[in-house]
């Protein structure tokens, strides 16, 4: 799912993982941002995420969180920064969108695919995951 250049990791994005056979679905089970789950067949792969509702709140939410995060007094697990991360790195393009909406993964409440890409793109763009995060999907 990943290409590592100097020990920092980039995914492919959805519409990349798509064409090389792995398909995305909603996990059914939990909707926790680390139930992320990865699990590859022969030539064939699945990736499993958690759904996420965009909207007119969700930039405030996740930077408030992201510098929740930040803060001296909180575990240095970066979860959610991970999370935003992992999430821009899928998202290249309103194509993207379009494929997270058809696996119900994303609802678009927002407006157009173009304006939740810049979104995960304009929140994503200066954070730094933590290292370990989602490392059973590398």
């Amino acid at each position: 799912v990943e290409l590592c250049v100097s020990n920092r990791y980039t995914f492919r994005n959805i519409e990349e993982l798509i064409d090389v056979g792995i398909h995305v679905k909603k996990n059914k089970t939990s909707s926790c941002l680390t139930d992320i789950n990865f699990s590859s067949f022969c030539n064939f792969g699945r990736l499993e995420l958690p759904t996420i509702t965009v909207d007119d709140s969700t930039e405030a939410k996740f930077l408030n969180l992201i510098a929740y995060e930040m803060c001296g007094d909180t575990p240095n697990n970066l979860w959610v920064t991970s999370y935003i991360c992992f999430l821009d790195s899928l998202i290249d393009n309103p194509n993207d969108i379009k494929e997270l909406r058809s696996a119900n993964v994303l609802q678009n409440c927002l407006g157009s695919d173009v304006e939740v890409a810049t979104l995960f793109y304009k929140i994503g763009k200066y954070l730094v995951p933590h290292p370990s995060a989602y490392a059973s999907v590398k």
